[in-house]
């Protein structure tokens, strides 16, 4: 599966929208495998060329470090997006291991209430950390 990652990301690099083609044949599970076989950069390049529906069932199933590092390189706007496609309880799983910077960029582009509904889920100590970079 390493190789199959490996290959996948030497396509994003010149072709991303072929690249997340190929990526979508792959069930969820085995599609969210391979990105943690790719470079963030690889992953988020190949993310923001599919539907955000494509791109946040294939996050969801990432581990969520994969998930959080590929957040991370995605333009705010675009992460929000994801995080509004993805259910609550794993949006904030995944943020967790987002630099609190970057949650609190994700968060000013994502709808008030949703933002509001995924700073309740974060733990008060990183809750603290993001609400001083909003």
């Amino acid at each position: 599966r390493q190789g199959a990652g490996q290959l996948i990301q030497g396509m994003a690099a010149s072709q991303p929208g072929k690249a997340g083609t190929i990526l979508q044949i792959f069930t969820a599970t085995l599609a969210g495998e391979l990105l943690g076989h790719m470079s963030p950069g690889a992953a988020a390049g190949i993310l923001t060329a599919m539907p955000v529906a494509e791109a946040a069932r294939i996050l969801k199933e990432a581990h969520p470090r994969t998930a959080a590092r590929a957040l991370s390189e995605l333009p705010s706007g675009f992460a929000a997006q994801l995080l509004r496609s993805t259910d609550e309880r794993h949006a904030a799983l995944v943020l967790t291991h987002v630099a609190p910077s970057g949650v609190a960029a994700m968060l000013a582009e994502a709808p008030p209430d949703l933002s509001t509904r995924l700073l309740t889920r974060l733990s008060p100590a990183f809750r603290d950390l993001v609400m001083r970079r909003i």
